[in-house]
Formats: structure tokens, C-alpha cells, sequence
């Protein structure tokens, strides 16, 4: 299954990153180019980080650009 349309990264690509040691979105962009665009298909790789026991929802940590973790906006 494609999930970058934008760079046409496939889930088994993303595995891969992962297997190989990317542990967060920038480091799978680094490694196959998906989440390096549009964007709309960061929430995805960091589902699929999580599910790996990598992603910071794994680890119980809050990063800013995690979806549904999000950081309140100042006001």
C-alpha cells in the first residue's frame, strides 16, 4: 500500500526505515523521502513508528508534530 503519494513510498518501504533504525518522521524522510512533502502522510508513519515500539508514543513522550499529542498553541 502507497503511503507518500508524493514521494510513492510504500508501507514496506517505511518498515524498512524502521528496521533500519529510523525512529521518528524526519528520520523515515531521510531514509525513503515519505512525510518529506504535503505532509498528510506523517500521522501514518507515526502510527507505524509506534506500532514498531520506536515512535514516542511508545515511550509515553509528547512531541510537537505528533498527531492527537499535539502541544496547546499559545494564545
Amino acid at each position: 500500500m502507497i503511503v507518500c503519494v508524493c514521494k510513492r513510498a510504500r508501507e514496506t518501504d517505511i518498515a524498512q526505515a524502521i528496521a533500519e533504525g529510523a525512529s521518528s518522521v524526519d528520520d523515515v524522510g531521510a531514509a525513503c523521502g515519505a512525510g518529506t512533502c504535503c505532509g498528510s502522510c506523517r500521522d501514518h508513519i507515526h502510527q507505524m513508528l509506534d506500532d514498531a515500539g520506536v515512535g514516542c508514543g511508545s515511550t509515553g513522550d509528547a512531541c510537537p508534530d505528533c498527531p492527537g499529542r499535539r502541544l496547546p498553541m499559545a494564545s
